[in-house]
């Protein structure tokens, strides 16, 4: 319930401000129409021009309605059920907050997952953005997950628990023992845990992938399952799924106290989700 009533307050702000958008680029049409008659010579009263202009408008408010609306359910219930999305471009600028916003509701407190994927997709495509724009955004959106994360690790961890994160994922970016450029994102995290300790990140430098992992206790079922999510995703990012990162983790999912469906449960919805968006937003 808390969740939902989140969500509504976010729709109803996001909504508001591109209708307003909407609205001042129809005041500037507005403005600008009797002058584009005169100079192009059209033969098409001012009054004609201007009502079905506040048509498009109208019409433009109720799409942009209906696809917060559509947003909202597919966030709530993480669900989607592929459509063709009226195909209904609106200005540049105009395009891409509207999917910054849709993008912000779908990744309330959760992922954006393979459904949520192919929706902000179908949207896109109705406005005519290129994948590769939506991507820079979903990027944005990621950053701000991983400093939400690492504020939380912070805030709910001992400093012990908080250098055993900062292990695995010093692990999990050395798994296939190269580092990806993408990949260089995540040691931010590991420095924030470390709370930038020069001795302590020498110690991480010098950890050999043959060491044990050292045991971890007390940690919260469901932030148990956010760092675990998080592993896996550092071990996907770069398209690349080697046996070694596999085995590495399997062993963190152990560590966890997950049996093998368990790990399957986070493992699948993450590689899914990264497939999805490598097809429509990076080809």
């Amino acid at each position: 319930m808390e969740n939902q009533v989140r969500l509504s307050k976010l729709r109803n702000t996001f909504q508001t401000e591109i209708c307003q958008l909407l609205e001042m680029g129809g005041e500037l049409m507005m403005g600008l129409l009797p002058n584009a008659v005169d100079k192009l010579s059209l033969n098409v009263p001012v009054d004609q021009l201007q009502q079905e202009l506040k048509k498009a408008l109208v019409e433009q408010s109720q799409w942009v309605e209906t696809i917060f609306e559509q947003a909202v359910l597919v966030a709530s219930t993480d669900h989607y059920e592929e459509e063709e999305i009226k195909v209904h471009p609106l200005a540049g600028p105009v395009s891409l907050q509207l999917l910054d916003k849709l993008l912000h509701i779908l990744s309330v407190d959760q992922p954006l997952s393979q459904d949520k994927l192919d929706f902000i997709n179908d949207v896109r495509l109705a406005l005519g953005v290129s994948g590769k724009d939506v991507d820079k955004l979903i990027e944005q959106i990621d950053y701000l997950r991983r400093r939400n994360f690492t504020t939380n690790l912070l805030e709910l961890l001992e400093e012990e628990q908080r250098y055993w994160v900062a292990q695995m994922i010093w692990r999990a970016i050395h798994a296939d023992h190269r580092v990806d450029q993408r990949e260089y994102k995540y040691v931010e995290t590991i420095l924030q845990l470390i709370e930038h300790d020069p001795l302590r990140f020498q110690q991480l430098c010098q950890l050999d992938s043959k060491v044990p992992f050292p045991s971890i206790i007390g940690l919260d079922q469901n932030l148990r399952k956010e760092i675990y999510r998080y592993i896996v995703e550092i071990m996907m990012i770069d398209d690349e799924y080697t046996e070694e990162e596999a085995n590495f983790v399997r062993d963190v999912g152990e560590q966890l106290g997950y049996d093998a469906h368990e790990r399957d449960k986070v493992i699948q919805p993450v590689a899914s989700a990264q497939m999805i968006r490598k097809i429509h937003f990076q080809d």
